[in-house]
């Protein structure tokens, strides 16, 4: 057994790469890496809260250990062979990493394109605006919904974390939208409320989450 693995050292230690690789490597279009999608596609969150204000990425924990252990370890194996491997290697991940980002737009519409759950929607730029005057609060979303597949018609239920109503801000109910079948497009939605409080502001976030409920798919 010893023997097998000393003759395949160095292959082990390339697939370290790659495999690390894919586990860091992020998408350009929206928010998160590859590794997320990984994890969330076998029932794992990629993040791990420790508390309100920390949390662990774990492809991160993961994949920057297995890039350190492969790069090193190809290095050792095949420097008398290759002079220049580490050069190559790290130009590769590079060259990996940039490419991944940019065709992962194009292969998600491809591999998902006849899918019909939730995880065949993304949403990304989400910003909410939260205006109080007197009696009612306006609330205005904005965001990119990526529809790979053939859903039609969703329903968004907006995440919020657990101070947002402990620092006076209302609850926000959930919204339906009509999306285009293998689409990307921009959507507001709109919300009038009652405050939690007599007071007027006016207040900015950015990077709000969704949960995706599909109605109704192609």
């Amino acid at each position: 057994m010893k023997k097998v693995i000393n003759r395949y050292k160095g292959y082990l230690y390339i697939g370290a790469v790659i495999v690390a690789m894919l586990l860091l490597s992020r998408y350009h279009h929206v928010d998160g890496s590859f590794g997320d999608s990984l994890f969330r596609a076998v029932g794992l969150q990629p993040w791990i809260e420790i508390n309100s204000n920390s949390r662990f990425h774990i492809p991160v924990i993961i994949g920057i250990p297995l890039l350190l252990v492969g790069l090193f370890g190809a290095v050792s194996v095949y420097r008398k062979r290759y002079p220049k491997i580490g050069s190559i290697l790290a130009i590769s991940c590079i060259v990996f990493a940039l490419i991944f980002g940019a065709i992962a737009e194009k292969a998600m519409f491809l591999v998902k394109r006849n899918a019909v759950d939730a995880a065949s929607v993304d949403i990304t730029n989400s910003n909410c605006q939260f205006r109080s005057e007197q009696d009612e609060m306006l609330v205005t979303c904005t965001f990119t919904i990526y529809n790979y597949g053939k859903v039609e018609r969703i329903q968004l239920t907006p995440i919020t974390p657990e101070w947002f109503e402990e620092d006076g801000f209302p609850e926000l109910s959930s919204a339906q939208l009509d999306i285009q079948k293998r689409s990307k497009g921009n959507y507001t939605i709109q919300q009038v409320i009652a405050p939690s409080s007599d007071s007027s502001f006016s207040k900015e976030f950015n990077r709000v989450q969704f949960e995706v409920n599909v109605l109704q798919n192609g």
